[in-house]
């Protein structure tokens, strides 16, 4: 009789356990969550990290306007403005790269104001050296102008025969040289750069006419229109072109100090230059409406006293 009472109680105690085993199972089923779900979850979290958090950092669009050219981009004798366009350039390529043509596969893929900044820039240069060709029909400068006129969201993969390689920053990179070889071809030969006031009134008014499109977008947004680009890649792209073209005139104004001098137009083009530098360092943390609006005037000051240059070197 006692053994039939153990062996009872023995198969109580392990059908007990069994349910206990099957509870905790149950109950960590519930807890913990399926292998798919933690790996989207991982996922969810690598693509914040990367192209949220990672972008962010490279994410760049300060301004150096005591950004000057080194020595071996401006040899005695060479052309201060190309050799700013080459150093300007270099500068833009070498802040993480040339972030308009980038894949999804880079952590900047998504980024909006670096880009519009960067394309901002990179079209007062274009256009800059675009007007050098132009005055002075030089091969190399006219080398340098076609690998500017690339359009900045060329890629690596392209439509374009070979279909591989010739991205917008390799061009870009590539014309930024052609433009290191033209001064030091200056600097080597009895040829000298343009100095005269034909081709001064040229370069200026390249210039103005680079950051007229992005002008006229403002005045679209100012008005109620709609103008495309979002508020805050506007004031970017805008802040783009207002550096470059600051150095350009600094460049300009280098290149063409006696004819500006005898012109009377010296502090026309210092005015500019400062409405340009006003510009170009206000970087506001939130993108206003104001802040277009402000674009605007100083944007439209600098293009009044490139006017009042351009007319009087017109006669």
């Amino acid at each position: 009789m006692a053994v039939l009472t153990s062996l009872r109680n023995r198969i109580r105690g392990g059908t007990g356990n069994a349910g206990k085993g099957a509870a905790n199972l149950k109950r960590r089923t519930l807890v913990g969550a399926p292998l798919w779900a933690t790996v989207l979850v991982a996922i969810a979290i690598l693509t914040v990290l990367y192209w949220g958090l990672l972008g962010w950092l490279m994410s760049d669009t300060s301004v150096d306007l005591s950004l000057r050219p080194t020595p071996e981009a401006l040899p005695p004798g060479g052309s201060v403005t190309a050799a700013y366009a080459a150093t300007l350039t270099e500068e833009q390529l070498g802040r993480g790269g040339w972030t308009p043509n980038d894949s999804i596969l880079a952590p900047t893929a998504l980024l909006n104001e670096m880009p519009a900044f960067q394309e901002g820039t990179i079209s007062v240069v274009a256009a800059t050296v675009q007007a050098l060709a132009d005055i002075t029909s030089n091969s190399d400068l006219a080398d340098a102008a076609e690998d500017y006129a690339v359009e900045p969201a060329r890629g690596f993969f392209n439509s374009s025969f070979p279909f591989i390689g010739g991205s917008a920053g390799a061009h870009y990179r590539s014309g930024a040289e052609t433009l290191i070889a033209y001064n030091n071809e200056l600097a080597t030969s009895e040829r000298e750069h343009p100095q005269g006031a034909r081709q001064a009134r040229a370069l200026l008014e390249a210039v103005s006419d680079a950051m007229r499109p992005a002008m006229d977008q403002i005045d679209l947004r100012i008005r109620g229109e709609e103008s495309g680009a979002s508020t805050a890649e506007l004031h970017a792209r805008v802040r783009g072109e207002a550096y470059a073209a600051a150095l350009m005139l600094r460049g300009i104004r280098s290149d063409f100090d006696p004819v500006l001098r005898e012109q009377q137009l010296g502090s026309a083009i210092v005015e500019a230059i400062e409405q340009l530098d006003r510009v170009a360092e206000t970087d506001p943390l939130i993108v206003s409406e104001s802040d277009l609006t402000s674009q605007g005037y100083f944007l439209r000051s600098a293009q009044e006293s490139i006017a009042r240059m351009s007319a009087g070197l017109a006669g």
